[in-house]
């Protein structure tokens, strides 16, 4: 396996298990919109597609809106709870180093 095969597959395997942290009402956010990019030499991104999912800043922000009486959003910071986990298992998985850009 070359050492790119063996990058892409950590992120694969990094992502198919950092969907469990992805909050869950429909499953479009968790299924649909989540999604890996190749850029080329050896860099990827991982995103959530605003398209299919255009509304997951609001699952992730604090609630501002009168609606909410004030209440905690639940889901608040999600997104990075989701890449520290993923980045945490590629390292591992790589023996490497994450590089935020």
């Amino acid at each position: 396996m070359t050492k790119y095969q063996q990058i892409e597959l950590a992120i694969k395997d990094a992502v198919s298990a950092a969907r469990v942290l992805i909050p869950i009402d429909t499953g479009n956010l968790r299924y649909n919109s989540f999604k890996i990019e190749p850029l080329g030499n050896m860099r990827w991104k991982v995103f959530i597609d605003d398209k299919v999912a255009p509304y997951a800043p609001y699952v992730n922000e604090s609630w501002i809106s009168l609606k909410w009486n004030g209440k905690q959003n639940p889901n608040e910071g999600f997104w990075k709870k989701v890449f520290e986990f993923i980045a945490n298992q590629i390292s591992s998985a790589t023996n490497g180093q994450i590089k935020w850009s």
